[in-house]
Order: structure tokens, then sequence, then C-alpha cells
């Protein structure tokens, strides 16, 4: 029975679906700037060229560590609504008698 009754629950998410947008938004910005990064390291010599392909590769693993999860949430819904439900009571805190 413990099962149906965690299925029954609803589940609560913190965050929200702007937070989500906006984190999709700067994942976007960064596989930008990646792209226009992209040619950089072969116009370079040296320490600059190792410094650039570092920061695409840093640059495009946030970016999908970012999006990735930002985007799956908003497809599913899995959010934070506007107005957040109340705290429910529990059966003991109701009765008003002291434990």
């Amino acid at each position: 029975m413990d099962n149906q009754d965690k299925k029954k629950e609803k589940k609560y998410y913190t965050v929200n679906k702007l937070s989500l947008t906006i984190r999709s938004a700067v994942a976007i910005y960064l596989l930008y700037t990646v792209w226009q990064l992209r040619e950089a390291p072969f116009t370079s010599e040296g320490t600059e060229r190792i410094i650039f392909i570092i920061a695409i590769a840093v640059f495009f693993i946030i970016a999908l560590a970012i999006g990735i999860p930002s985007v799956k949430a908003l497809i599913k819904g899995e959010y934070a609504e506007n107005n957040p439900p109340e705290p429910e009571e529990d059966e003991d805190d109701s009765e008003g008698g002291v434990s």
C-alpha cells in the first residue's frame, strides 16, 4: 500500500519556470560562445591555443550540464507553479492538545 500512496502524492518542485528558462538561455549563450571560438585555436599559437581549447571544452561541458536538464524539465513540466501549495497540517497539530 505504501507504493500506491507514494504514486498518489503530488510532487512539488523547488525550481520555477523562469529559472529553468534563464538556465536554458545561459546554455544557449555558452554554445554560441563556443561556436564563435571554434576558429581561435587555429589562428593562435602556443599558450593561447591551449587556453582557447580549454575554454571551448569547459564552455561546451557547462552548457550541456546546464542546458540538458533544464530543457528536459521544461518539456516534462517539472517545475513549481507561481502559487506554491499551502502546507498541510498534521492531525496531531490540529487537535490543540499538548504532547
